[in-house]
């Protein structure tokens, strides 16, 4: 076959040589420049006799006989299939495997690996060794023992393929999460066991050049590898091809080609089968947890990969059950003492719990009782959590020991008030003796005056504080609120006058006797008024009282009362401690009036409420319920 001249050096074209020879397939070397056909070996020539020809010579048109050869992608070792157009004008569509043999020079070499088009292999299967290999490893995926039973007769298949002494697959890592793993690495232990140096040079020589036929440096044993990934990009694993030998090296590509895709395909649907289990374990628990437990629930593998999280916990965390399956459970619930410290004292201390401050996702911290047990399943193992979240307990606890304190404190103050009430009365009669002793010396009857005003208030603080430690006794009768409410502004007029502050109420007509202590609400709607008058602090403003009826949830009605203001306002780090006892806005106060307020509206069972809003003005609101409805 005649041949266009290229610059090839004699020792590069002795090299070309021997690969024509060795090659009892179809082989060409070609330039991609050109593209030029450069030599073929003898089934090659018979090959091309369909095709078309340069015209003038017997050289092979390539741009006419393989119009895709410039879709082959460059510099890389691949099988593909091209379109073959001979002389008829007919297509075939053939694989075959292309070696770029010269970078520079742009040189290939393609041995066409099946006379067998695509369309017919799809129709009557490339041979028979392929159709028993679809119809055995179809039989193996159908369960673990199926694939068990087969695996030794899979080899065996392959091995009187090629001509091998043995052929083994030896899985990666990747697949130590499935049941079939053991079996997978049984037949390469037994025979080379996973330490044998020519074992573990093959495996780092397939992991390197993945998908490529490739040999260590043990020509004793005429050893190769295939080693591939998952679909995923993670290595796979690869397979041991002993025995090989060169001239079958072409059909062994293709197999190991073909099985590649078949433990793909195996990885995948293993993968898709321990979901589907994981999905139905996970609705078979959910179903018993949900029923049954209102605590959190984490079950982790041995190794402390989260397999479950129930709703329960996931919410506790701020996570859902996708974001956390799948990833170690040190991840989520971090302690000082580490999981494996956890699961090591349960297994101790037999099953104690005990209390650990969590994160959630937000990173606000809660108490958590945390519970840990194993469960045995076959030959797994797993570790139950069971977790309580104690915020509210603890929220509980605390308001038990600030009352606890509260209760302290108030008999204290009691006692303090009565040990107070002597010396005050002391004090009282000496005030007096000063008054008689400063007549005639203004300076000395000024002191006087300032001496009785701070005893004064000492009187009321300590009478308040007596007042507040005793449990309130009311004189209950019918009360017109209306009424009421119209005699105690009145009381306040002259004071409104002199201070210029208008103050409004319309009483409503006909409206319901309320069942109280007229002494002791006068004493609320004072307090209120009173605040709101010293809150405007010299300047003029508004008071407005409302007296109106509203229905609640249960539909029980219930008197509101509003009392409301446009003065300055409360400010927002007091309005929320505004009625505990020594709590004040006032320049002047003593804290005790809006205590013993919310307190008389308590004992008439009743709620008082406040809003304060930013740009000035206060609204206290009191709830009170009708005589007929109070039982």
């Amino acid at each position: 076959m005649e041949r266009y001249s290229v610059n090839i050096p004699p020792e590069i074209s002795g090299v070309y040589d021997s690969i024509l020879y060795l090659c009892d397939a179809p082989v060409f070397i070609w330039s991609a420049i050109g593209p030029r056909m450069l030599k073929t070996n003898e089934n090659a020539d018979r090959f091309f006799l369909q095709y078309p020809t340069i015209p003038g010579s017997t050289e092979i048109d390539i741009d006419r006989a393989i119009p895709g050869w410039h879709t082959i992608p460059n510099r890389k070792n691949n099988s593909v299939w091209l379109d073959f157009h001979d002389l008829d004008h007919n297509v075939k569509n053939l694989q075959v495997r292309n070696t770029l043999l010269d970078p520079d020079r742009n040189i290939w070499a393609t041995t066409l690996i099946s006379n067998i088009s695509r369309d017919n292999e799809k129709k009557t299967g490339s041979s028979l060794f392929f159709r028993s290999v679809e119809i055995m490893w179809n039989e193996m995926i159908e369960s673990s023992s199926a694939f068990r039973a087969k695996q030794s007769e899979f080899s065996t298949l392959v091995m009187n393929e090629l001509e091998l002494t043995a052929f083994t697959f030896f899985p990666s890592e990747v697949f130590e999460e499935f049941d079939l793993y053991d079996a997978l690495k049984e037949p390469g232990q037994e025979k080379y066991g996973f330490n044998n140096d020519s074992v573990k040079k093959l495996r780092f020589a397939a992991a390197d050049r993945k998908n490529q036929l490739v040999s260590a440096d043990i020509p004793q044993k005429n050893m190769a590898a295939w080693g591939f990934d998952t679909e995923g990009e993670i290595f796979a694993g690869f397979f041991c091809l002993e025995g090989l030998n060169p001239k079958f090296e072409p059909e062994a590509q293709l197999i190991c080609e073909i099985l590649t895709e078949k433990y793909r395909g195996l990885y995948s649907l293993l993968s898709l089968r321990r979901e589907n289990y994981i999905t139905k374990f996970e609705n078979e628990i959910n179903d018993i947890v949900n029923a049954n437990i209102i605590e959190g629930v984490i079950i982790t593998d041995a190794r402390f990969s989260v397999m479950y999280i129930n709703p329960v916990a996931a919410t506790m965390f701020g996570f859902n059950s996708s974001q956390v399956v799948g990833h170690k459970l040190e991840d989520l619930l971090v302690t000082s003492d580490g999981i494996q410290g956890l699961v090591d004292r349960d297994d101790r201390d037999g099953q104690v719990s005990s209390i650990k401050y969590l994160h959630r996702r937000s990173g606000k911290i809660f108490p958590c009782q945390i519970k840990v047990c194993k469960m045995e399943s076959g030959l797994d193992t797993y570790n139950i959590f069971v977790l309580s979240d104690q915020t509210e307990t603890e929220e509980s606890r605390l308001k038990t020991e600030q009352l606890t304190q509260k209760a302290f404190l108030g008999d204290f103050a009691s006692m303090l008030a009565h040990e107070i009430r002597n010396p005050i009365n002391n004090i009282q009669m000496w005030i007096a003796n000063l008054y008689t002793m400063a007549e005639g010396n203004e300076e000395f009857l000024s002191g006087a005056k300032r001496v009785e005003n701070d005893f004064q208030r000492i009187t009321q603080l300590v009478n308040n504080i007596l007042a507040f430690s005793k449990p309130m006794a009311l004189n209950k009768e019918e009360i017109d609120l209306s009424l009421l409410i119209s005699e105690i502004i009145e009381k306040w007029r002259l004071n409104f006058a002199r201070k210029n502050i208008s103050c409004y109420f319309s009483p409503p007509e006909n409206f319901p006797k309320f069942y109280g202590d007229p002494r002791s609400l006068e004493q609320v709607f004072n307090n209120l008024i009173g605040n709101s008058v010293d809150a405007f602090d010299g300047q003029d403003g508004i008071i407005t009282l409302k007296l109106s009826l509203r229905e609640n949830e249960s539909g029980r009605r219930q008197i509101v009362i509003s009392e409301s203001d446009n003065g300055p306002g409360i400010p927002d780090d007091k309005i929320d401690t505004i009625f505990e006892p020594f709590m004040t806005t006032k320049k002047n106060g003593n804290g005790w009036g809006l205590a013993l307020t919310k307190r008389i509206i308590t004992s008439h069972k009743g709620t008082i409420q406040v809003k304060s809003f930013a740009g000035g003005g206060t609204v206290f609101e009191i709830l009170l319920p009708l005589s007929d409805e109070m039982g």
